[in-house]
């Protein structure tokens, strides 16, 4: 299968691991900002990514669920039911 890489939709819903893997990649997620990339998530996702407890949180997990809370508070993020 030949995947075109130059082109993709610029309105995505997005899982866990996606929101996770954008986020904690800084030119990744500045050129998907650059280019008017729009995330969507469920509300079950972003329960998942920030609200689920955890047993062991490490710094860089908590340095991502900050930063998540504060890109959905700028709208970069869009939280559905």
């Amino acid at each position: 299968m030949n995947i075109n890489l130059t082109t993709f939709n610029r309105i995505n819903v997005i899982d866990t691991c996606s929101i996770w893997n954008l986020i904690s990649c800084n030119k990744l997620y500045k050129l998907a900002l650059d280019i008017k990339c729009f995330f969507s998530l469920t509300k079950f996702v972003e329960y998942e990514c920030i609200y689920k407890p955890r047993k062991n949180s490490s710094e860089p997990e908590l340095f991502l669920q900050s930063k998540l809370r504060s890109e959905i508070d700028k709208g970069k993020f869009l939280s559905h039911s």
